[in-house]
């Protein structure tokens, strides 16, 4: 397949109301640019608003208000099949009646596309995925990850602007989703289309994203690369969602723009601080698990003691729960020595790596 001609999407203080007589919005004021070629992931819970929004940009929902464009075309005046865009979506929605190839061509033959021309393009999508020996075959006689690729195909050949993908690996086993997930991240820089893609799933989300757009009750809470949104959280929702977390209520003491000194177990710390920790009223500090180091101390005592409650061994790493009075807390420690695995209740000290912690708005 060769390189396609990517778009600027932008998405402009987007509503949608279901129910004109109940306040809820599903959407609510979201505005989002995505750049030419990117890869933009929204991810959130259930009910977060993330699959309205691509259904939107689908052409499958019409907003209560706001503006969609691409390229600086206004998208809304255009029925769906008239979009340049490409749906991968959850169930694959491949044509149970026709062929493999016939389910990849079907796109270019409802464009209009020449015969000669949609025999090559449909040739070169199924080399491209690894489905030539299975151009013949009915879809009830693929794999679950072959069907996929089918999909992908269907979606790629038309060489979209943009292409949608609607959780389209939450039907695969673990060991194929990470497969498909390098698979999907490939083949769409060596397109260079744009790539608006749904997910819960925080694994999916870090992988193939340039960036990450968190969603909640219809709104953006944060967008930005990976590592941000990992290390550097805007909010406690953020914290708590995008992987494991451990909150501390602390003390803070000389707050500047990127730092604050805390107190934390009756010791000093410098760590690294959110721009709006000067103003708030109450502070937290995340440490995530990896970042909690854990000393093992028959005789420890005080705050930064705890009791190892669990300890799972997950092959390249141990996870450790640990109990800390009411508090339930989390400890990783990658690819320990069998000796060094800390029984469950043993006593351990707390300690944590400062500049991996993070000071946030309670």
């Amino acid at each position: 397949m060769t390189e396609q001609n990517a778009g600027e999407l932008e998405l402009s203080q987007l509503v949608k109301i279901y129910d004109p007589a109940s306040e809820l919005r599903a959407v609510d004021g979201l505005s989002l640019r995505i750049a030419a070629g990117e890869f933009v992931t929204l991810l959130g819970p259930s009910g977060c608003g993330k699959t309205t929004v691509l259904r939107t940009v689908a052409g499958f929902e019409t907003p209560t208000s706001g503006s969609l464009t691409l390229d600086g075309k206004n998208l809304l005046r255009l029925a769906p099949s008239r979009r340049p865009v490409s749906m991968v979506f959850q169930s694959y929605a491949l044509f149970p009646h026709m062929t493999v190839r016939e389910n990849v061509g079907y796109g270019l033959k409802a464009a209009g596309v020449k015969s000669r021309e949609l025999t090559e393009r449909v040739d070169q999508a199924l080399a491209t995925m690894n489905l030539t020996p299975y151009a013949d075959r009915a879809p009830a006689q693929l794999s679950g990850g072959q069907q996929q690729r089918v999909a992908l195909a269907r979606a790629m050949v038309t060489r979209p602007q943009v292409m949608l993908f609607d959780e389209p690996l939450s039907n695969l086993d673990a060991a194929l989703r990470e497969q498909m997930r390098l698979e999907i991240r490939r083949l769409q820089r060596q397109l260079g289309t744009t790539a608006l893609y749904v997910t819960h799933d925080q694994a999916e989300a870090m992988a193939m994203s340039d960036r990450v757009v968190v969603m909640n009750s219809g709104r953006i809470e944060q967008a930005g690369p990976p590592t941000e949104i990992y290390r550097r959280p805007a909010s406690r929702f953020v914290a708590g969602f995008v992987g494991r977390a451990n909150f501390f209520e602390v003390q803070r003491q000389q707050v500047d723009e990127s730092s604050a000194e805390i107190q934390l177990w009756g010791a000093s710390y410098r760590v690294p601080a959110h721009s709006r920790t000067r103003e708030a009223r109450e502070v937290v500090l995340l440490v995530r698990p990896e970042s909690l180091r854990l000393v093992p101390d028959a005789a420890a005592e005080g705050p930064a003691a705890a009791v190892v409650s669990a300890a799972v061994f997950m092959g390249d790493r141990v996870e450790y729960e640990l109990s800390r009075g009411e508090q339930r807390l989390m400890a990783t420690v990658m690819d320990p020595a069998e000796a060094e695995i800390i029984p469950e209740g043993s006593r351990v000290r707390m300690d944590l790596v400062p500049e991996r912690s993070w000071l946030l708005p309670a």
